[in-house]
């Protein structure tokens, strides 16, 4: 077994030991990224790997197919057998069954929220990709370098002062640490769905708009989805970000596939909010029609376009998209900065999750986009009932 820390692309975990241990799948489509990107230096957008996947799809298929075979058995192992642990407190789970980009990171900062105003003392349990702590268990500090501890686990730990992150490839350790040293009230399992080493007692699975309309059932390497549809019988709620898409279209798509599970559906989106300068922590909501350049290392580079042009009412004169958690060096922003006096742009606006690791090159004018998840009233509602039912439950009996 290989032990891997590519995530976002290669989040998927495939252990017989129930280790966050990435599939040789995921690796190949990572390291192929990685190596694209840096062969590529002044290449601004990420190549189309999706249309090669069509086109090579009758191969792919059988890969596919035995691939998703062997994340089945997986299952069966750790749900049928007696293994793996189960914490004395309630642990929700937040995952996705496609390899990225539905928003688990957003979810997870809703969560910390939600349970800290309901004087719930949460601790999220996370694998911690890119991370490289001095120790394990690692609990994030918000002053933490980005090549510490993540920039996803950064980002969380930066939701809230009273946020508590811990960073471990074993979640089982974590979580002993945790009830050791924490006292948490609540754990919460980062990219947990596939992670069956320790039970949760409520599990959510996001999708993307993609996953429900065009990649279903498609597992990798074929498609974007870490294993077949019947895993999706483990769930307990589904969650669909459904981004800037047709909400009626969707809602058929997914009421019609997701039927036969008979669990609740739920639709949310990830809203901008505001702009906030990183030197000078400023607010904005508007560049007073400025141009602007937008930097992206994220799963959906395409959602967070859309969003800052919703937000701002026009769109970014250049998008440079980078991999998934890429570490910006000098040489990245330096090849930015050139461009910035080139086109005469006094803005860059990125996410929140990269902030962290452009901050320290100090521009004056980069601004983080900040977001939050929404429900619809009636939704939130609805969720927030069974929420709080499920913590109720487990701890009247754990």
């Amino acid at each position: 077994m290989i032990v891997s820390n590519l995530d976002g692309l290669a989040a998927n975990v495939f252990s017989w030991r129930g280790q966050a241990l990435a599939p040789v799948p995921e690796v190949w489509l990572k390291l192929v990224l990685s190596r694209y990107w840096r062969m590529h230096p002044n290449q601004t957008t990420m190549p189309d790997f999706i249309s090669w996947q069509k086109k090579l799809y009758p191969l792919l298929k059988p890969i596919s197919l035995i691939y998703g075979l062997c994340m089945k058995l997986r299952a069966a192992y750790w749900i049928k057998a007696n293994h793996g642990w189960t914490p004395p407190i309630p642990c929700i789970s937040v995952g996705n069954i496609s390899w990225g980009g539905t928003g688990k990171t957003p979810f997870c900062q809703y969560l910390i929220k939600f349970s800290l105003q309901h004087g719930l003392c949460p601790v999220i349990l996370t694998r911690g990709y890119k991370a490289n702590p001095p120790t394990y268990p690692y609990l994030v500090q918000p002053d933490d370098e980005p090549t510490t501890s993540g920039d996803e686990p950064l980002l969380l730990a930066r939701t809230s002062s009273q946020a508590r992150i811990i960073i471990d490839p074993d979640r089982t350790r974590a979580g002993k640490w945790a009830l050791k040293h924490l006292n948490p009230d609540i754990f919460i399992l980062d990219d947990g769905f596939q992670h069956l080493k320790v039970k949760r007692h409520l599990n959510l699975v996001l999708f993307s708009p993609e996953d429900i309309l065009t990649q279903w059932n498609k597992v990798i390497p074929a498609g974007s989805w870490r294993e077949s549809e019947i895993a999706l019988k483990r769930a307990d709620i589904f969650l669909i970000n459904t981004w800037d898409r047709d909400k009626a279209i969707l809602t058929g798509h997914a009421s019609r596939k997701l039927a036969r599970f008979n669990k609740p559906i739920f639709y949310f989106s990830i809203y901008p909010t505001e702009l906030i300068n990183l030197k000078t922590r400023a607010r904005l909501s508007h560049l007073n029609n400025e141009p602007y350049i937008l930097i992206t290392s994220v799963a959906n580079p395409q959602k967070v376009f859309s969003s800052v042009t919703y937000f701002l009412s026009y769109p970014p004169q250049k998008h440079i998209s980078f991999p998934d958690h890429y570490h910006f060096d000098k040489k990245d922003f330096d090849n930015l900065l050139q461009l910035v006096h080139k086109k005469n742009i006094k803005y860059i606006v990125c996410t929140t999750k990269d902030a962290p690791k452009l901050k320290k090159f100090t521009y004056p004018y980069l601004l983080a986009l900040k977001a939050e998840v929404k429900f619809s009233s009636e939704n939130k509602q609805q969720f927030k009932q069974i929420f709080l039912k499920t913590i109720t439950n487990s701890c009247t009996h754990p």
